[in-house]
Protein backbone atom coordinates (compact mmCIF):
# COMPACT_ATOMS: atom_id res chain seq x y z
CA UNK A 1 0.00 0.00 0.00
CA UNK A 2 2.93 2.38 0.65
CA UNK A 3 3.45 2.02 -3.29
CA UNK A 4 0.27 3.35 -4.00
CA UNK A 5 0.29 6.32 -1.61
CA UNK A 6 3.23 7.38 -3.11
CA UNK A 7 2.10 6.90 -7.00
CA UNK A 8 -1.06 9.09 -5.78
CA UNK A 9 1.56 11.34 -4.03
CA UNK A 10 2.67 12.54 -7.63
CA UNK A 11 -0.43 12.33 -9.69
CA UNK A 12 -0.95 16.01 -11.24
CA UNK A 13 -2.85 18.10 -8.59
CA UNK A 14 -5.46 20.04 -10.83
CA UNK A 15 -8.34 18.00 -12.43
CA UNK A 16 -7.25 19.37 -16.39
CA UNK A 17 -3.63 18.25 -15.68
CA UNK A 18 -5.30 14.96 -14.31
CA UNK A 19 -7.35 14.77 -17.39
CA UNK A 20 -4.07 15.36 -19.60
CA UNK A 21 -2.52 12.80 -17.33
CA UNK A 22 -4.81 9.85 -18.05
CA UNK A 23 -5.31 10.42 -21.66
CA UNK A 24 -1.66 10.20 -22.11
CA UNK A 25 -1.37 6.98 -19.83
CA UNK A 26 -4.01 5.22 -22.17
CA UNK A 27 -2.07 5.96 -25.33
CA UNK A 28 1.20 5.09 -23.27
CA UNK A 29 -0.36 1.88 -22.35
CA UNK A 30 -2.01 0.72 -25.59
CA UNK A 31 1.46 1.21 -27.13
CA UNK A 32 3.18 -1.41 -24.38
CA UNK A 33 0.23 -3.72 -24.88
CA UNK A 34 0.98 -3.84 -28.76
CA UNK A 35 4.90 -4.51 -27.76
CA UNK A 36 4.15 -6.69 -25.72
CA UNK A 37 1.83 -8.87 -27.81
CA UNK A 38 4.89 -8.15 -30.78
CA UNK A 39 7.39 -10.00 -28.39
CA UNK A 40 5.08 -12.55 -27.06
CA UNK A 41 4.32 -12.97 -31.28
CA UNK A 42 8.47 -13.51 -32.20
CA UNK A 43 9.51 -14.97 -28.98
CA UNK A 44 12.51 -12.52 -27.51
CA UNK A 45 13.98 -13.14 -24.00
CA UNK A 46 11.49 -13.80 -21.25
CA UNK A 47 13.13 -11.00 -19.68
CA UNK A 48 12.32 -8.68 -22.11
CA UNK A 49 8.39 -9.41 -21.88
CA UNK A 50 8.88 -9.23 -18.32
CA UNK A 51 10.71 -5.44 -18.64
CA UNK A 52 7.58 -4.45 -21.02
CA UNK A 53 4.96 -6.40 -18.11
CA UNK A 54 6.16 -4.35 -15.57
CA UNK A 55 6.07 -0.91 -17.23
CA UNK A 56 2.20 -2.02 -18.19
CA UNK A 57 1.26 -2.67 -14.92
CA UNK A 58 2.83 0.76 -13.25
CA UNK A 59 1.01 2.86 -16.45
CA UNK A 60 -2.10 1.08 -15.36
CA UNK A 61 -1.86 1.72 -12.02
CA UNK A 62 -1.30 5.34 -12.54
CA UNK A 63 -4.36 5.78 -14.90
CA UNK A 64 -6.67 4.43 -12.84
CA UNK A 65 -5.74 5.94 -9.55
CA UNK A 66 -5.71 9.68 -11.66
CA UNK A 67 -9.25 8.41 -12.85
CA UNK A 68 -10.30 7.62 -9.57
CA UNK A 69 -8.52 11.22 -8.33
CA UNK A 70 -10.81 12.63 -11.04
CA UNK A 71 -13.61 11.08 -9.55
CA UNK A 72 -13.26 12.74 -5.99
CA UNK A 73 -12.80 16.00 -7.72
CA UNK A 74 -16.08 15.43 -9.82
CA UNK A 75 -18.01 14.45 -7.11
CA UNK A 76 -17.26 17.77 -5.82
CA UNK A 77 -18.73 19.60 -8.42
CA UNK A 78 -22.58 20.72 -8.10
CA UNK A 79 -24.66 20.13 -11.18
CA UNK A 80 -25.71 23.89 -10.10
CA UNK A 81 -24.52 26.27 -7.31
CA UNK A 82 -25.54 29.63 -5.44
CA UNK A 83 -22.98 31.28 -7.19
CA UNK A 84 -24.43 31.22 -10.43
CA UNK A 85 -28.07 32.19 -9.13
CA UNK A 86 -27.38 35.96 -8.81
CA UNK A 87 -30.07 36.38 -6.37
CA UNK A 88 -29.06 33.61 -4.26
CA UNK A 89 -28.32 34.63 -0.54
CA UNK A 90 -25.39 32.75 0.02
CA UNK A 91 -24.10 34.14 -3.55
CA UNK A 92 -20.53 35.79 -3.60
CA UNK A 93 -18.85 38.05 -5.89
CA UNK A 94 -15.86 35.59 -6.05
CA UNK A 95 -15.26 33.64 -9.71
CA UNK A 96 -18.45 31.53 -10.40
CA UNK A 97 -18.09 27.87 -9.63
CA UNK A 98 -18.43 26.05 -12.97
CA UNK A 99 -21.46 23.37 -13.55
CA UNK A 100 -20.33 20.37 -13.65
CA UNK A 101 -21.58 20.06 -17.37
CA UNK A 102 -19.36 22.77 -18.22
CA UNK A 103 -16.43 21.22 -16.88
CA UNK A 104 -16.48 17.91 -18.15
CA UNK A 105 -16.99 19.51 -21.37
CA UNK A 106 -13.94 21.70 -21.17
CA UNK A 107 -12.08 18.31 -19.87
CA UNK A 108 -13.43 16.39 -22.93
CA UNK A 109 -15.21 13.53 -20.62
CA UNK A 110 -18.29 12.48 -21.05
CA UNK A 111 -21.32 11.97 -18.28
CA UNK A 112 -21.06 8.16 -18.72
CA UNK A 113 -17.46 8.36 -17.89
CA UNK A 114 -17.63 10.95 -14.91
CA UNK A 115 -19.90 8.24 -13.76
CA UNK A 116 -17.22 5.42 -13.30
CA UNK A 117 -14.85 7.64 -12.21
CA UNK A 118 -16.68 8.83 -9.38
CA UNK A 119 -18.06 5.51 -8.57
CA UNK A 120 -14.37 4.75 -8.57
CA UNK A 121 -14.04 7.62 -6.46
CA UNK A 122 -16.47 6.27 -4.27
CA UNK A 123 -14.82 3.09 -3.22
CA UNK A 124 -10.99 3.67 -2.77
CA UNK A 125 -10.43 0.51 -0.86
CA UNK A 126 -12.15 -1.40 -3.72
CA UNK A 127 -9.68 0.36 -6.51
CA UNK A 128 -6.65 -0.11 -4.04
CA UNK A 129 -7.98 -4.27 -3.47
CA UNK A 130 -8.22 -4.40 -7.49
CA UNK A 131 -4.56 -2.90 -8.10
CA UNK A 132 -2.83 -5.19 -5.38
CA UNK A 133 -4.56 -8.25 -6.55
CA UNK A 134 -3.76 -7.51 -10.18
CA UNK A 135 0.15 -7.04 -9.14
CA UNK A 136 -0.14 -10.37 -6.73
CA UNK A 137 -1.41 -12.25 -10.27
CA UNK A 138 0.77 -10.45 -12.36
CA UNK A 139 -1.94 -8.46 -14.56
CA UNK A 140 -2.30 -5.44 -15.59
CA UNK A 141 -5.41 -3.88 -13.71
CA UNK A 142 -8.00 -2.18 -15.58
CA UNK A 143 -11.02 0.56 -15.52
CA UNK A 144 -13.15 -2.43 -16.23
CA UNK A 145 -11.95 -5.05 -13.43
CA UNK A 146 -12.05 -2.30 -11.09
CA UNK A 147 -15.91 -1.18 -12.10
CA UNK A 148 -16.67 -5.06 -11.62
CA UNK A 149 -15.27 -5.32 -8.22
CA UNK A 150 -17.41 -2.54 -7.29
CA UNK A 151 -20.72 -4.15 -8.38
CA UNK A 152 -20.10 -7.44 -7.19
CA UNK A 153 -19.04 -5.47 -3.57
CA UNK A 154 -22.75 -3.94 -4.17
CA UNK A 155 -24.27 -7.20 -5.19
CA UNK A 156 -22.83 -9.06 -2.06
CA UNK A 157 -23.90 -5.95 0.28
CA UNK A 158 -27.38 -6.17 -1.41
CA UNK A 159 -27.34 -9.90 -0.17
CA UNK A 160 -26.38 -9.57 3.01
CA UNK A 161 -29.34 -6.85 3.52
CA UNK A 162 -31.56 -9.14 2.10
CA UNK A 163 -30.70 -11.72 4.93
CA UNK A 164 -30.76 -9.40 7.43
CA UNK A 165 -34.60 -8.80 6.31
CA UNK A 166 -35.23 -11.83 6.48
CA UNK A 167 -34.29 -12.85 10.33
CA UNK A 168 -35.98 -9.50 11.31
CA UNK A 169 -39.02 -10.07 12.85
CA UNK A 170 -41.27 -7.54 15.08
CA UNK A 171 -42.35 -7.75 18.69
CA UNK A 172 -45.34 -8.82 19.62
CA UNK A 173 -48.43 -8.04 17.25
CA UNK A 174 -50.22 -4.92 17.32
CA UNK A 175 -54.20 -5.08 19.02
CA UNK A 176 -56.42 -6.64 17.53
CA UNK A 177 -53.72 -7.76 14.52
CA UNK A 178 -54.75 -3.56 13.00
CA UNK A 179 -50.98 -3.52 11.98
CA UNK A 180 -48.41 -5.36 10.42
CA UNK A 181 -44.91 -4.01 10.14
CA UNK A 182 -42.09 -6.07 7.99
CA UNK A 183 -39.03 -5.68 6.29
CA UNK A 184 -38.43 -6.11 2.38
CA UNK A 185 -37.42 -4.84 -0.19
CA UNK A 186 -40.09 -3.69 -3.07
CA UNK A 187 -37.95 -5.03 -6.10
CA UNK A 188 -39.01 -8.30 -4.83
CA UNK A 189 -42.35 -7.83 -5.29
CA UNK A 190 -43.53 -7.88 -1.41
CA UNK A 191 -44.76 -11.58 -1.84
CA UNK A 192 -45.43 -10.76 2.05
CA UNK A 193 -48.76 -8.96 1.02
CA UNK A 194 -51.28 -10.84 0.23
CA UNK A 195 -53.06 -10.63 -3.51
CA UNK A 196 -56.50 -7.92 -3.60
CA UNK A 197 -55.77 -7.42 -0.03
CA UNK A 198 -55.71 -3.58 0.95
CA UNK A 199 -57.88 -1.03 -0.43
CA UNK A 200 -55.54 2.10 -1.04
CA UNK A 201 -51.63 2.37 -1.23
CA UNK A 202 -50.28 5.35 0.14
CA UNK A 203 -46.64 6.14 0.08
CA UNK A 204 -43.70 8.63 -0.46
CA UNK A 205 -41.16 6.99 -2.33
CA UNK A 206 -38.03 8.37 -2.46
CA UNK A 207 -36.98 11.12 -5.55
CA UNK A 208 -33.56 11.29 -6.14
CA UNK A 209 -32.62 9.89 -9.91
CA UNK A 210 -31.02 6.89 -8.82
CA UNK A 211 -34.61 5.62 -7.41
CA UNK A 212 -36.58 6.38 -10.51
CA UNK A 213 -37.46 2.28 -10.82
CA UNK A 214 -39.01 2.08 -7.40
CA UNK A 215 -41.99 3.71 -9.26
CA UNK A 216 -42.64 0.88 -11.92
CA UNK A 217 -41.53 -1.77 -9.17
CA UNK A 218 -44.29 0.13 -6.75
CA UNK A 219 -47.33 0.71 -9.58
CA UNK A 220 -46.51 -3.72 -10.24
CA UNK A 221 -46.68 -4.25 -6.64
CA UNK A 222 -49.87 -2.25 -5.99
CA UNK A 223 -51.50 -3.51 -9.23
CA UNK A 224 -51.04 -6.81 -7.12
CA UNK A 225 -52.18 -5.90 -3.71
CA UNK A 226 -55.27 -3.67 -4.27
CA UNK A 227 -58.49 -4.49 -4.00
CA UNK A 228 -61.14 -4.05 -7.17
CA UNK A 229 -61.31 -0.32 -7.64
CA UNK A 230 -58.79 0.26 -4.90
CA UNK A 231 -56.56 3.58 -5.18
CA UNK A 232 -52.75 4.29 -5.49
CA UNK A 233 -51.32 8.29 -3.89
CA UNK A 234 -47.81 8.23 -4.72
CA UNK A 235 -45.74 11.10 -3.70
CA UNK A 236 -42.94 12.58 -6.13
CA UNK A 237 -40.66 14.97 -6.97
CA UNK A 238 -41.10 17.40 -10.29
CA UNK A 239 -37.46 17.04 -11.54
CA UNK A 240 -37.96 13.52 -13.20
CA UNK A 241 -42.16 13.79 -13.09
CA UNK A 242 -42.50 13.04 -16.64
CA UNK A 243 -40.14 9.54 -16.28
CA UNK A 244 -42.18 8.60 -13.26
CA UNK A 245 -45.51 8.83 -14.88
CA UNK A 246 -44.12 7.07 -17.52
CA UNK A 247 -42.75 3.97 -15.38
CA UNK A 248 -46.27 3.64 -13.66
CA UNK A 249 -48.20 3.42 -16.57
CA UNK A 250 -46.24 0.52 -17.49
CA UNK A 251 -49.09 -1.38 -15.57
CA UNK A 252 -52.56 -2.14 -15.99
CA UNK A 253 -53.39 0.75 -13.38
CA UNK A 254 -55.09 3.88 -14.56
CA UNK A 255 -54.03 7.22 -14.43
CA UNK A 256 -56.42 9.29 -12.54
CA UNK A 257 -55.31 12.32 -11.07
CA UNK A 258 -52.36 14.36 -10.14
CA UNK A 259 -53.11 16.42 -6.64
CA UNK A 260 -51.34 19.07 -5.60
CA UNK A 261 -49.49 18.31 -1.83
CA UNK A 262 -49.09 22.12 -0.33
CA UNK A 263 -45.77 22.30 2.06
CA UNK A 264 -46.68 26.17 3.40
CA UNK A 265 -43.90 28.23 5.18
CA UNK A 266 -39.63 28.93 5.87
CA UNK A 267 -38.94 24.96 5.45
CA UNK A 268 -39.52 25.00 1.72
CA UNK A 269 -36.26 23.88 0.07
CA UNK A 270 -34.43 25.00 -2.45
CA UNK A 271 -33.65 22.85 -5.33
CA UNK A 272 -30.53 23.79 -6.82
CA UNK A 273 -30.16 22.09 -10.19
CA UNK A 274 -33.52 23.84 -11.15
CA UNK A 275 -33.26 27.22 -9.35
CA UNK A 276 -37.03 26.74 -7.82
CA UNK A 277 -38.27 26.69 -3.95
CA UNK A 278 -40.52 24.54 -3.80
CA UNK A 279 -43.96 24.70 -1.79
CA UNK A 280 -45.85 22.16 -3.09
CA UNK A 281 -45.18 18.44 -4.52
CA UNK A 282 -47.26 16.51 -6.85
CA UNK A 283 -49.24 13.12 -5.86
CA UNK A 284 -50.16 10.75 -8.52
CA UNK A 285 -53.31 9.02 -8.33
CA UNK A 286 -53.85 5.91 -9.76
CA UNK A 287 -56.81 3.40 -9.77
CA UNK A 288 -57.27 -0.41 -10.16
CA UNK A 289 -60.85 0.11 -12.20
CA UNK A 290 -62.96 2.65 -12.09
CA UNK A 291 -62.78 5.60 -9.69
CA UNK A 292 -66.54 5.02 -7.44
CA UNK A 293 -66.30 7.62 -4.63
CA UNK A 294 -67.46 11.30 -4.18
CA UNK A 295 -66.14 14.31 -5.90
CA UNK A 296 -63.08 15.72 -4.50
CA UNK A 297 -60.81 18.66 -3.82
CA UNK A 298 -57.35 18.27 -5.91
CA UNK A 299 -55.20 19.77 -3.00
CA UNK A 300 -53.95 18.99 0.16
CA UNK A 301 -52.58 20.70 2.99
CA UNK A 302 -50.01 19.76 5.60
CA UNK A 303 -50.20 22.32 8.24
CA UNK A 304 -47.36 25.15 8.32
CA UNK A 305 -43.62 24.57 8.55
CA UNK A 306 -44.83 20.98 9.84
CA UNK A 307 -42.59 19.26 7.44
CA UNK A 308 -41.05 16.21 10.09
CA UNK A 309 -37.60 15.26 9.14
CA UNK A 310 -36.84 13.88 12.80
CA UNK A 311 -37.56 10.22 12.42
CA UNK A 312 -36.21 9.68 8.69
CA UNK A 313 -34.38 12.60 6.44
CA UNK A 314 -37.25 12.14 3.73
CA UNK A 315 -40.34 12.35 6.69
CA UNK A 316 -43.59 13.60 6.29
CA UNK A 317 -45.50 15.45 8.47
CA UNK A 318 -48.62 13.73 10.13
CA UNK A 319 -51.33 16.82 9.28
CA UNK A 320 -50.71 16.37 5.82
CA UNK A 321 -50.95 12.30 5.39
CA UNK A 322 -54.08 13.15 7.99
CA UNK A 323 -55.50 15.03 5.14
CA UNK A 324 -54.69 12.34 2.72
CA UNK A 325 -56.36 9.67 4.66
CA UNK A 326 -59.35 11.34 5.57
CA UNK A 327 -60.18 12.14 1.90
CA UNK A 328 -59.62 8.95 0.25
CA UNK A 329 -59.76 5.88 2.63
CA UNK A 330 -62.94 4.81 5.39
CA UNK A 331 -62.38 3.91 9.07
CA UNK A 332 -61.89 -0.01 8.79
CA UNK A 333 -60.06 0.27 5.32
CA UNK A 334 -56.54 -1.31 4.84
CA UNK A 335 -53.43 0.97 4.01
CA UNK A 336 -50.30 -0.22 2.98
CA UNK A 337 -47.09 2.40 2.60
CA UNK A 338 -44.11 -0.07 1.43
CA UNK A 339 -41.91 3.17 1.50
CA UNK A 340 -42.78 2.97 5.71
CA UNK A 341 -39.91 5.40 6.52
CA UNK A 342 -40.38 6.85 9.97
CA UNK A 343 -43.84 5.35 10.00
CA UNK A 344 -46.04 8.39 9.59
CA UNK A 345 -48.59 6.64 7.43
CA UNK A 346 -48.88 3.78 10.11
CA UNK A 347 -49.69 6.03 12.73
CA UNK A 348 -52.20 7.98 10.76
CA UNK A 349 -53.50 5.34 9.77
CA UNK A 350 -54.74 3.84 13.20
CA UNK A 351 -55.30 6.81 14.87
CA UNK A 352 -58.56 7.25 12.38
CA UNK A 353 -59.25 3.51 12.05
CA UNK A 354 -58.04 1.98 9.52
CA UNK A 355 -55.45 -1.24 9.51
CA UNK A 356 -51.87 -0.62 8.03
CA UNK A 357 -49.67 -2.82 6.53
CA UNK A 358 -46.05 -1.15 6.22
CA UNK A 359 -42.65 -2.18 4.94
CA UNK A 360 -39.40 -1.02 4.21
CA UNK A 361 -35.74 -1.77 2.59
CA UNK A 362 -34.14 -0.67 6.20
CA UNK A 363 -34.97 -3.25 8.84
CA UNK A 364 -33.25 -0.69 11.29
CA UNK A 365 -35.72 1.88 10.25
CA UNK A 366 -38.63 -0.45 10.63
CA UNK A 367 -37.73 -1.20 13.92
CA UNK A 368 -37.56 2.45 14.70
CA UNK A 369 -41.02 3.15 13.04
CA UNK A 370 -42.52 0.53 15.16
CA UNK A 371 -41.68 1.72 17.94
CA UNK A 372 -42.58 5.24 16.82
CA UNK A 373 -45.95 3.76 15.83
CA UNK A 374 -46.73 0.90 18.59
CA UNK A 375 -46.08 4.50 21.11
CA UNK A 376 -48.43 6.38 19.15
CA UNK A 377 -51.39 3.59 19.10
CA UNK A 378 -50.65 3.19 23.00
CA UNK A 379 -51.70 6.95 23.72
CA UNK A 380 -54.69 6.90 20.68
Amino acid sequence: MNELVRQQANLPANLDDLARFALIGRDKLQAVRAEIAAIKKVGLASDVLEQKRAEAQEIAELVTLSEMRMGEMLREIPKATPNNNPFHENRTDAKLVKPKSDVLAEIGITKDTASRFEQMAAHPEIVEQAIVEARENDDIVSRASVLKKIKDNKRAEREAEKQARKEYTPTDSFPDDDCMLFAADIRDGIPEVADESVDAVICDPPYPKEYLDLYGHLASVAERVLKPNGILLAMAGQSYLPNVIELMCESSLVYHWTLAYMTPGGQAPHLFARNVNTFWKPVLWFQKGEYTGDCIGDVLKSDVNDNDKRFHMWGQSVSGFADIMDKFTDVGQTVFDPFLGGGTTGIVALRTGRKFVGCDIDAEQVRAAEDRIRGSYARG
